[in-house]
């Protein structure tokens, strides 16, 4: 019984004898990778800001060529259906 209680203890400090250094390995790494995440979480921030304000200049732009095309378009009439009153208007 000694003997199988003597190996039992053998195997149980082979096993547990590094888990000191390896829970100091692990802290610092979890560590290592806190400090990534908070860092790529700031990342994200600011290319969701970038991406926001890409969007609202983008359809400002859009907006913005929209009234040129209509105003574009009234100028167009305006100037088509001047000229066909003025062509109304010269003797023939």
């Amino acid at each position: 019984m000694t003997k199988i209680l003597n190996r039992v203890e053998r195997r149980l400090h082979h096993i547990f004898y590094p888990a000191p250094e390896y829970i100091i390995i692990a802290g610092a790494k979890s560590y290592y990778l806190r400090q990534n995440y908070q860092r790529l979480c700031g990342q994200i921030q600011i290319l969701q800001s970038l991406f926001l304000t890409f969007s609202l200049i983008i359809r400002y732009w859009q907006r913005q060529s929209r009234q040129r095309r209509r105003l574009w378009s009234l100028k167009l009439s305006k100037i088509s259906s001047n000229q066909a009153a003025d062509s109304d208007r010269q003797p023939k």
